[in-house]
């Protein structure tokens, strides 16, 4: 609620001093007052209008970032899923290459229990 008061205050400055500048300036060149004021007054619009091309400039623009913003935000997830789904595949890979390594360990255990028992057989 206190965002249009700001601007309203904003737009009434803006033209307080747009109708300032041009009176201001008029004044002395002209030195007639109603002519004075007519410039004035034909310089609040011409702000008026400005403004409002500086501010649709200003939104295509924020609006052009958000928009870049986004698309980076949504390859960013596309790459951490990407991520995820590689780490997920490596640990299933890792988890087989433990199994293999353990099962290899048990017949290395197996065959030297079988090479002790054949020295011991032949040592008797």
């Amino acid at each position: 609620m206190s965002q249009p008061k700001v601007v309203l205050k904003d737009w009434l400055l803006l033209s307080s001093v747009a109708f300032g500048l041009g009176f201001g300036i008029s004044l002395p060149f002209n030195r007639d007052l109603k002519q004075a004021l007519i410039a004035g007054f034909s310089t609040v619009p011409a702000t008026v209008a400005a403004v409002v091309i500086v501010q649709n400039r200003q939104k295509r623009q924020i609006s052009n970032s958000l928009a870049t913003l986004q698309a980076e935000i949504d390859r960013s997830i596309l790459q951490k899923q990407s991520l995820t789904d590689a780490i997920a595949t490596d640990t299933s890979i890792l988890r087989q290459l433990q199994s293999e390594l353990e099962q290899l360990e048990a017949n290395i255990n197996t065959q030297q229990a079988l090479c002790q028992a054949e020295t011991d057989k032949l040592t008797n």
